[in-house]
């Protein structure tokens, strides 16, 4: 796959998190949660620098990942238990993301930008999931 360049887009299905059943949460918060949870594990797995040529696109501007890889960084810089150290450390391998820039919020489009690079966000609509753009197009 690292050989034909592949395109890969993570966006979560379902979040199975039942304290996000009420208020829509497992929309609102659960999405942008499974998908900094999905950036982390490929980080940690040392998969980003293992297949440099596969994109893998974030969605939600990267969901809580750009909020997290600072936390991560300094995991690694004061070498907490668990960690494998022998991997690109997070700050690094951040830039080797893209994402899409459904952010719903200019600070937070801002941080995604700083973090994986302004180069690395694409545009999305989300469409036909409700969350998207406020002009998404229509059915």
């Amino acid at each position: 796959m690292n050989d034909r360049e592949m395109f890969g887009f993570i966006h979560p299905g379902t979040c199975q998190d039942c304290r996000l059943a009420a208020f829509y949460m497992e929309n609102l918060v659960g999405n942008p949660y499974e998908t900094g949870i999905a950036a982390t594990h490929l980080v940690m797995a040392g998969v980003p620098a293992r297949y440099p040529k596969i994109r893998f696109c974030l969605a939600h501007a990267g969901g809580t990942f750009p909020a997290l890889v600072g936390r991560l960084q300094h995991g690694f810089e004061t070498r907490r238990p668990g960690l494998n150290l022998s991997v690109e450390h997070p700050l690094k391998a951040a830039r080797r993301f893209f994402a899409d820039g459904i952010a719903h919020h200019p600070g937070t489009l801002k941080l995604a930008k700083e973090v994986l690079g302004s180069d690395h966000i694409f545009f999305g609509s989300d469409w036909p999931f409700p969350m998207g753009l406020a002009q998404s197009p229509g059915p």
